[in-house]
């Protein structure tokens, strides 16, 4: 089947087998003819090697690894894991199982979904994207060529635009033109996406996912910390930053997480905080406290120096890898009360590709959302915002892993902390900790509407914190400490 891609290309599939190989030996390297050949295996270490023919490697697990020559027909994997990014030389993706994550290479490439709710992002190249049933996500990235998506669904799937000047549905709807049954939109850059047999004017704001104006027009920066210094303090008074738990009270640790670190500082023993060309490291290591606790590690609040209503609140962080750690960003009220609490982010060191986001309230309930196949979070910098729209109080901003937020009508922190997984459901982790690191670049924004990252149970190695930007304009926070 031939497909036309956004520069008039056509894209083929691959033709049929007609050897079969296959292997469910440990290592197996698993080597095909100069034919149509289906190849396939079981084992994570094992190796497909194609020929040139066209050829089909069916996979159950990402890290399989598939060797195919350059111009080597026109190949495909058929794909059964939870993320699969396709191999040099091969054109064709197809997710098999549904809920899966699919990534092209710099090819041309024709990525197929099933009957989940997939994610697929073509990568370099202009592509064919074809999600298939479900609630699909489409990933369109600033220089990576044009694409175009076959089955749009409007109101069921979504696009995902990144690296692109447009951060408003008015800015997407202005880029649209229509051709015939197709809607084309201008990306900027010489790039475009296509969607066929899809009307612009029956697509809404709901369908697209657009990144955050960094300029935030009509907004005021109400904090910063850029951590050319470090302002704290066990007791948070007359200091940008609290290093203990709780807005009047001065907590080493968080006793109902069953948290197996010591909120430590300079003025009680190991100082885990150190400053270096405007990134704040905050350390999590094993070590002895007045608590006899396994690990000490660090946590900074502004539960005494912000707090503030609606608004944008944002930290570009670099997160730590390995079991044990679980990092966040948070916010909580600024009166100190639990519940609410708004998590903004929470990641597990021993999954750097899942992140965690939440809402914690009396009155609407528990709501946590995953997101799955991410970009691997402890690889450097990352940005993580929240904008908050709610009819309630201001914001306390504090920063341990994380920031807390709360329900409607009070005020809300920020947190963010390191610490180590000393709660029964990560006990486990929290055993094998060895000293790590997470960046933190800048923090927190506050704009109209609501973002937040929480740490809960947790236990990092280090964490920097470069810079925290509030953005308020029509916020407002509240969650418990």
């Amino acid at each position: 089947m031939i497909y036309q891609n956004a520069s008039s290309v056509g894209l083929s599939t691959s033709g049929s087998p007609t050897k079969w190989f296959s292997s469910s030996l440990p290592g197996a390297v698993v080597v095909g003819t100069t034919g149509n050949d289906w190849l396939s295996a079981s084992d994570p270490a094992a190796t497909l090697q194609g020929g040139a023919g066209d050829d089909i490697y069916a996979i159950w697990d990402g890290r399989i690894t598939i060797t195919e020559l350059a111009g080597g027909g026109i190949d495909t994997v058929r794909s059964w894991a939870g993320l699969t990014k396709l191999s040099a030389n091969v054109e064709n993706l197809e997710l098999m199982q549904g809920n899966q994550r699919g990534i092209g290479n710099a090819l041309n490439n024709i990525l197929t979904g099933s009957a989940g709710n997939d994610t697929l992002d073509g990568g370099a190249g202009n592509d064919v994207l074809i999600g298939g049933a479900g609630a699909d996500t489409f990933i369109i990235s600033g220089g990576n060529g044009s694409d175009v998506i076959y089955d749009f669904e409007q109101g069921l799937d979504t696009i995902r635009l990144q690296d692109y000047a447009l951060f408003n549905f008015a800015a997407v709807k202005a880029a649209m033109t229509q051709t015939g049954l197709d809607t084309t939109i201008a990306l900027g850059g010489g790039e475009k996406l296509v969607l066929r047999n899809t009307l612009a004017s029956s697509l809404t704001t709901r369908d697209f996912w657009l990144p955050t104006d960094p300029l935030h027009f009509g907004m005021k920066q109400t904090f910063a910390d850029e951590f050319d210094s470090f302002s704290a303090s066990a007791t948070g008074l007359g200091t940008t930053w609290k290093t203990t738990y709780k807005v009047n009270d001065q907590l080493r640790t968080l006793s109902t997480n069953n948290e197996a670190e010591y909120y430590s500082d300079s003025s009680v023993g190991v100082d885990p905080f150190s400053l270096k060309d405007g990134v704040l490291d905050i350390a999590a290591a094993p070590g002895s406290n007045p608590l006899g606790l396994a690990y000490n590690s660090g946590l900074i609040t502004t539960a005494k120096s912000f707090a503030q209503l609606y608004g944008y609140f944002e930290a570009r962080v670099d997160l730590p890898a390995g079991q044990g750690f679980w990092p966040a960003f948070w916010l909580l009220p600024a009166d100190g009360s639990w519940p609410p609490e708004i998590d903004i982010l929470e990641m597990l060191g021993n999954n750097t590709t899942t992140a965690y986001a939440g809402v914690r309230s009396s009155t609407a309930g528990n709501t946590t959302f995953k997101s799955n196949y991410l970009p691997d979070l402890s690889a450097g910098f990352h940005t993580f915002g929240l904008s908050l729209a709610v009819r309630h109080d201001p914001l306390v901003c504090r920063r341990q892993r994380g920031c807390r937020d709360g329900d409607p009508g009070r005020h809300e922190q920020a947190d963010v902390h390191a610490a180590e997984s000393g709660s029964r459901r990560y006990r486990q982790l929290a055993r094998q900790v060895r000293p790590q690191h997470a960046d933190r670049p800048y923090a927190d924004r506050l704009c109209p509407r609501l973002a937040e990252w929480r740490p809960q149970r947790h236990r990092a190695r280090r964490c920097r914190h470069l810079r925290r930007q509030l953005y308020a304009e029509c916020g407002r926070r509240q969650r418990p400490l």
